[in-house]
């Protein structure tokens, strides 16, 4: 069934906004207004305003860490195998992707609640400018007809109005994406190994990983471009 966690604790106390979900989440959904944490995840919806942190497995599974979402513990192996998984500034994982996992996309760049805020506010900003354009021809026909003059204020009143909507909008864009800047630094650590399979998107790069990789760190370069270091070797 649906399991759903705003802001509250199972298991033990945590501190007041944090979230702790200690048991298995098999097939479940989950909501949190601070972190979530689990054994392993499998088949389930998770959704964090801070992060996730999961101390073996992620599977087949769809997880936004606003933050960050951390696979692996002390110890412990983390592996990321198919589904997708998201997060503003970090994902990290021992393995991401397998054999036989099926598809598994992991992105940063970008906090997703943003982007889907960006996406529906260029729909709504195109639709005013189209507006404007047919205003602008409307009041351009009824300009100096004399038996239009009630239609000519009417569309002109609103063309004014459609004009200062649109300066709101785009100062409103222009924040939005100042905001999304912020994530320029974000990545994604594969400790071990990154499989052949697997989609990765940082930022608005979006590569596929023909071939497995090394153990790793994607991350966008200076000028914009994806880029991959290789981590030192372990001690």
């Amino acid at each position: 069934g649906d399991i759903k966690v705003e802001g509250g604790i199972i298991g033990h106390p945590l501190p007041p906004g944090e979230t702790q979900y200690a048991a298995t989440a098999r097939t479940a959904r989950i909501s949190a207004a601070g972190n979530v944490a689990a054994r392993f995840v499998e088949n389930a919806i998770i959704e964090a305003k801070k992060g996730v942190h999961v101390s073996e497995s992620i599977v087949q599974s769809d997880i936004t860490g606003l933050d960050q979402v951390v696979v692996g513990a002390k110890g412990k192996k983390g592996r990321i195998l198919g589904g997708r998984v998201r997060a503003t500034m970090l994902v990290t994982s021992d393995f991401i992707g397998g054999d036989g996992s099926g598809p598994t996309r992991v992105a940063v760049g970008i906090n997703p609640k943003l982007q889907q805020e960006i996406d529906a506010h260029k729909q709504r900003l195109d639709a005013k400018l189209k507006e404007h354009g047919d205003l602008s021809k409307l009041v351009k026909l009824l300009q100096g007809r004399a038996d239009k003059q009630a239609l000519f204020e009417k569309a002109r009143l609103t063309l004014k109005k459609v004009c200062e909507e649109i300066g709101a909008e785009m100062e409103r864009q222009r924040l939005l994406e100042a905001e999304a800047k912020l994530a320029n630094n974000a990545k994604i650590v594969a400790g071990e190994r990154v499989c052949a399979g697997v989609t990765i998107r940082i930022g608005r790069h979006t590569p596929y990983i023909n071939a497995s990789t090394g153990r790793g760190v994607y991350h966008q370069g200076e000028g914009g471009e994806l880029s991959f270091g290789t981590l030192a070797g372990k001690a």
